[in-house]
């Protein structure tokens, strides 16, 4: 029996932030109520708290990684527990992801991202940690250290999924721009209504605090807006390019991604360091088990085969002089 799956580190590192992203829906929650209160005893006020809430629910919605995975009570004793074991897996074409595994038990993996789940369908295999007593399970598939929580189910009908064409990094990036955009156009929308009961509310009541909520609200839809821009600079425009990756280096954040750097040595000769903002840590963990990294052009760099992709800024960096060997 192997070392217990939390003992690996980033499975470690994304299980205490999917702990700490459940205490902050909770925090939300009540802030919620606090804020419903607020109105109850100050009717006026329904704007701002509506905006406050709404503000809150996308910060936890769209303030984490991408394929973090939502906190589970019996997910830490699993982790903890019992190791990572690879298990052959068909995933069946149902509602939701429901793996065959080989012993004949069926297995549902909640919330499962689409290109998570085209992982598992292309490489037949899933990681995995259990079951307990109840028949819940850990799901890991490869390229990925994010545990997915999962339960044994009764036997459904299904035939066997197929993969598709897309690499699965262009397909992590077009989920993730199309996740963003219904708010990618609210944003504004909101900003502007607050403009106008600011104007309003000076013009015909004298009151003028409502100007320091609209500028907030113009603010977030300004920095929504550049963080739209640059999630839609993932998608790949070209094909995928391996370059032989070394060195690399990174710092975890505080919602779960990572900054660092990477230099890359590609077949021609050329030498350069990929410096990443706020790319997902696998990336870099893949980086160092793989040693080689991708480049998509347009600073998109990742791993074609895996639900991995980030924007690098590319600096040449001088190819190291190997000394020639005296004669004698």
């Amino acid at each position: 029996m192997g070392e217990p799956a939390l003992a690996d580190e980033t499975t470690a590192q994304f299980y205490a932030l999917s702990v700490r992203q459940a205490r902050l829906w909770v925090l939300s929650a009540v802030s919620g109520l606090v804020l419903g209160a607020l109105v109850l005893w100050r009717p006026e006020w329904y704007s701002v708290a509506i905006g406050m809430i709404f503000v809150g629910v996308v910060q936890s919605r769209f303030g984490v990684v991408p394929t973090q995975m939502p906190w589970r009570a019996a997910t830490g004793p699993l982790l903890a527990g019992q190791p990572w074991r690879e298990t052959p897996v068909r995933v069946l074409n149902t509602i939701g992801t429901v793996l065959y595994l080989d012993n004949g038990e069926y297995v549902l993996v909640r919330v499962l991202p689409a290109a998570a789940r085209e992982v598992i369908v292309r490489a037949g295999r899933v990681w995995l940690v259990g079951p307990d007593a109840k028949g819940r399970f850990a799901v890991r598939v490869d390229g990925s250290h994010t545990a997915w929580p999962a339960k044994r189910i009764r036997p459904v009908t299904g035939t066997a999924a197929l993969p598709t064409h897309e690499p699965i990094a262009a397909m992590a990036a077009r989920v993730l721009v199309e996740r963003m955009r219904p708010m990618a156009g609210f944003f504004p929308v909101l900003a502007v209504l607050y403009l106008v009961m600011a104007v309003f509310s000076t013009t015909y009541d004298g009151e003028w605090w409502w100007y320091p909520f609209a500028a907030f609200f113009v603010f977030l839809t300004v920095m929504f807006w550049v963080s739209y821009r640059q999630l839609k600079r993932l998608r790949p425009t070209e094909p995928w390019t391996r370059a032989q990756a070394s060195e690399p280096s990174w710092r975890v954040r505080g919602n779960g991604t990572a900054t660092g750097t990477v230099v890359l040595d590609f077949p021609d000769g050329r030498r350069v360091t990929a410096h990443l903002d706020r790319a997902p840590l696998d990336l870099f963990v893949n980086v160092r088990q793989e040693k080689a990294l991708w480049i998509a052009g347009n600073g998109v760099v990742g791993f074609p085969h895996y639900p991995s992709v980030a924007l690098a800024r590319l600096v040449a960096t001088p190819t190291p002089v190997r000394p020639v060997p005296s004669a004698g």
